[in-house]
């Protein structure tokens, strides 16, 4: 069977974090993530090319340590719909 490796590393941008966790998943096996500690995050995405997912439905900020946008309700139904439409192209299936 094959397995997706997820890798989350700990530690100030910039420099070398600690491992907090690391796990196989199975191939396709449904996943999610959610930061829980009320502190900005930064993801590493794999396979190559998955970051364009992210740029085509994420929305910019002006920096690092900027909050994150305040959408509407409409901006965040297009948002998803836009993800929907994407999902196939970057093998990803959407759950929800």
């Amino acid at each position: 069977m094959k397995t997706d490796r997820i890798v989350v590393i700990t530690g100030a941008g910039g420099g070398m974090g600690r491992l907090a966790v690391e796990r196989f998943l199975a191939n396709g096996a449904p996943h999610f993530f959610k930061n829980k500690s009320g502190k900005t995050v930064h993801m590493l995405c794999t396979p190559v090319g998955l970051e364009e997912f992210f740029m085509s439905v994420g929305i910019p900020v002006g920096s690092r340590d900027a909050p994150p946008p305040q959408l509407s309700k409409e901006d965040m139904a297009a948002k998803g719909k836009l993800a929907k439409q994407l999902a196939p192209k970057y093998r990803i299936e959407l759950l929800v």
